[in-house]
């Protein structure tokens, strides 16, 4: 091996071990967005919320899953908790499905 290869090497060993044990942003506890649902003939919903970055999930069965990294899903919950819409979802295994928003 080379001069120059071997310092390109110790250099990419260098950059993964800082990236690897350098530690991570945190998370902002919430963020806000745009929460706009619509049915077949009004808007449901149509606010800023504040979505946190992980939540908890009831389904239908009323077991519990948690989700991080604001999904979708914990936008519904929050709408929910703060009282704008209800809604049911459905673990079909490969993941959560939206059976209803206001009994649509």
């Amino acid at each position: 091996m080379n001069k120059e290869n071997f310092k390109f090497l110790l250099f990419a060993f260098a950059a993964a071990a800082f990236l690897f044990l350098s530690s991570p942003a945190q998370a902002k506890e919430t963020i806000n967005a745009q929460l706009r649902i619509e049915g077949s003939t009004n808007t449901l919903v149509n606010t800023i919320i504040s979505v946190p970055f992980s939540c908890e999930v009831t389904n239908n069965t009323g077991a519990t899953s948690t989700y991080g990294g604001y999904k979708a899903i914990c936008a519904l919950q929050s709408a929910q908790e703060q009282g704008l819409i209800n809604y049911q979802v459905t673990d079909w295994g490969v993941g959560l499905f939206v059976d209803s928003i206001n009994d649509v």
